[in-house]
């Protein structure tokens, strides 16, 4: 019996402090059109109903955490460790090892993560271990955790961060380069123009100051 050589994968999941139900009033019917407005998303990104979410391979928690997300209006740093719990529960069922990370996200917010590896005495070659964290992640977290770092809130997040951090830099930079940036593009407009460069030229300069 050998170990199986550690795997690891992290689950990058940037716990985002967000707050986008605090400011549409709740007195005005802006709760409603939020919980409206997240269920269209979610079921835009998932492919099929909240309701439908067994069907699709979805454990009975996530699919709680999902109707939850909808009755707010947007899924939180909270739902999302719920989430994770889920699957590292699922993980303990099933004796595979694994270990929570902790930190700091690019835009200096917390982030929630594991690594996982082969159970102790797995024999070189046999991937079963494997298969059964692929099912316990999409069954629970994964979709979840795509969704929470999707959703409108967190892409305003995001968006606020860069524009506070990074945007006049990062522009500054492409412009020296010739790359004109529109001032209405966002962040994923700016990014794709800092790749295109690099790839073009093979100068990474504009797109290591956005990850700096």
């Amino acid at each position: 019996m050998t170990y199986e050589p550690m795997r690891v994968v992290v689950m990058a999941l940037a716990l985002i402090g967000i707050c986008a139900s605090c400011a549409s009033g709740s007195e005005d019917g802006g709760a409603g059109d939020d919980s409206e407005n997240f269920t269209a998303f979610a079921e835009s990104y998932l492919g099929f109903a909240i309701e439908d979410g067994k069907e699709n391979g979805l454990s009975d928690g996530a699919i709680a955490i999902l109707q939850r997300a909808s009755v707010k209006g947007e899924l939180t740093p909270a739902d999302l460790h719920d989430a994770i719990e889920l699957t590292l529960e699922c993980f303990d069922d099933a004796g595979i090892p694994y270990q929570r990370v902790a930190g700091v996200s690019l835009t200096g917010l917390p982030e929630e993560s594991f690594t996982y590896a082969a159970p102790p005495g797995t024999e070189d070659g046999d991937m079963r271990w494997f298969d059964v964290a692929d099912i316990c992640q999409s069954a629970n977290s994964m979709l979840i955790t795509g969704l929470y770092e999707s959703q409108p809130a967190a892409v305003s997040v995001r968006e606020d961060w860069f524009d506070a951090s990074r945007r006049d830099e990062v522009s500054r930079c492409l412009g020296d380069r010739g790359v004109t940036a529109s001032e209405s593009d966002g962040f994923d407009e700016i990014l794709n123009a800092a790749k295109t460069y690099l790839d073009q030229t093979g100068d990474s300069t504009c797109l290591d100051r956005i990850f700096e």
